[in-house]
């Protein structure tokens, strides 16, 4: 005589199906665990990409920048001194 959680699936598959409780994916925790240190290396690269730009990235966005700003405070004291 079969049980009730005998006739009854424990587990259906992405389709709805039921699976067989006694059919599991041993692969499972491995593949959960790659997931999480692929997560970890992603989130890792990421926060030292935006340290380094952070710290090497500490000079003007342009070029020229630097000299227009100067530029335009020696400029500014003229400008108001026409007026």
């Amino acid at each position: 005589m079969r049980t009730p959680s005998d006739l009854s699936p424990s587990a259906f598959d992405p389709f709805g199906e039921p699976v067989d409780s006694r059919c599991v994916d041993a692969a499972a925790p491995v593949k959960h665990r790659a997931r999480n240190v692929a997560v970890v290396v992603f989130w890792g690269l990421a926060l030292l990409f935006v340290v380094g730009r952070i710290h090497f990235g500490a000079g003007p966005a342009a070029p020229g920048s630097e000299t227009a700003a100067a530029h335009v405070q020696a400029q500014a004291p003229a400008a108001i001194q026409i007026r």
